[in-house]
């Protein structure tokens, strides 16, 4: 049976991401799965994730993974010293590492055109995805691209997405503070900060069926 599943931020965490694909999920090629974006930085191994989910892709998954805001400053330091420093405070040093670049504008154009090609949201019956949240105050919450990447707004008009809650990764929660979302919010949070390991409450990459409402949890492995 086809299923629908959303993972939260991933960070460089690309082992993780593995453990939970493979063998908490166990991926079938038609279930759909999301990806909410933060697929770099912090965490050692930016490379290895987007080569991988590169590598779902090519061998016939469906996935449909969503730009997050340190996606998207990998793009914007590029061209601004502005946002080249704000990636530098976010953990784009690890990212340039990983990809074997000394600058912005040394890294590999396959990467930069991957990420600039990533959608913002997508919707399911029952969910809107972004990476941050959703500017449901104005007519189209859709223009607003950098409420998508960035903001960290809780409340949500329903009315403006067909009904539907919100999904969004970007913001770290305990576990506890998931499963409470999950019950009783619009707004549902699935980052359990995979990159914080050793935090209290943190330290683990979560999943979330979007038809059972069942979460999944993996424990970071990249980082001791």
């Amino acid at each position: 049976m086809k299923r629908t599943i959303a993972i939260g931020d991933v960070h460089g965490c690309v082992r993780t991401l593995r453990a939970m694909v493979e063998e908490r999920i166990g991926l079938d090629r038609v279930d759909h799965l999301i990806l909410l974006g933060d697929y770099i930085d912090r965490g050692p191994s930016s490379r290895a994730v987007l080569d991988y989910i590169v590598q779902l892709v090519e061998a016939g998954y469906t996935i449909t993974p969503l730009r997050g805001n340190h996606d998207d400053l990998l793009v914007r330091a590029r061209f601004s010293e502005f946002w080249y420093e704000k990636w530098m405070m976010n953990g784009g040093a690890s990212t340039l590492c990983s990809l074997g670049a000394s600058s912005p504008a040394a890294i590999d154009p396959r990467y930069v055109n991957l990420i600039e090609a990533l959608p913002l949201y997508c919707q399911t019956p029952q969910f809107t995805c972004t990476h941050a949240s959703l500017n449901t105050e104005i007519d189209d919450p859709f223009t607003d691209t950098h409420a998508m990447l960035f903001h960290r707004t809780e409340a949500v008009d329903r009315s403006k997405i067909g009904g539907r809650r919100l999904l969004c990764g970007h913001t770290p929660q305990t576990r506890e503070r998931i499963y409470h979302r999950l019950e009783w919010e619009n707004k549902v949070i699935i980052d359990n900060g995979c990159v914080y390991a050793g935090e209290p409450g943190m330290g683990f990459l979560c999943a979330m069926d979007l038809d059972t409402f069942d979460l999944m949890f993996v424990r970071n492995i990249d980082i001791t």
